[in-house]
């Protein structure tokens, strides 16, 4: 995973000595729609063979970053 964002240790298992995941944890309700919104959102946007950029903002960044 070399040049990219967070290192695949992080992904695994450092993200979760992190206080924001702690605190994800603490409201497994509220964790449980975020990812099962994002579920959807994903899988509705597996529909599209070759996405450009404004459909991939509006159908998956935008309504993902809303979840947040």
């Amino acid at each position: 995973m070399q040049g990219q964002l967070f290192t695949q240790y992080f992904l695994s298992d450092g993200i979760r000595s992190t206080r924001d995941w702690g605190a994800s944890t603490a409201h497994p309700d509220a964790f449980n729609r975020f990812r099962d919104g994002a579920r959807r959102l994903f899988d509705d946007a597996s529909r599209y063979d070759n996405p450009n950029e404004a459909e991939t903002e509006q159908e998956l960044i935008r309504p993902l970053l809303e979840l947040l």
